[in-house]
């Protein structure tokens, strides 16, 4: 019983970083799709530009190492 009980354990440990790097591409999705209207064809570059780079800084998001502990980029003024 102390077996099967340790590998919920040891499951249960794995499984967590999975569970929250969803919640982070949950999050990073949401502001991507929030951002979609800044690159529209018809978007000023003084808009676009700045606004593509932080949708690139989004999508970087998921190679940080700790899903506890994310560095959000800022979105443009």
């Amino acid at each position: 019983n102390n077996y099967i009980s340790n590998q919920k354990k040891s499951r249960m440990i794995v499984g967590a970083p999975l569970i929250h790097w969803k919640v982070v591409r949950k999050q990073r999705d949401d502001l991507l799709i929030a951002s979609d209207w800044t690159q529209g064809a018809d978007v000023p570059s003084t808009i676009k530009t700045p606004w593509a780079t932080y949708r690139t800084s989004l999508r970087d998001v998921p190679t940080q190492s700790d899903p506890d502990n994310i560095t959000w980029p800022t979105k443009p003024s």
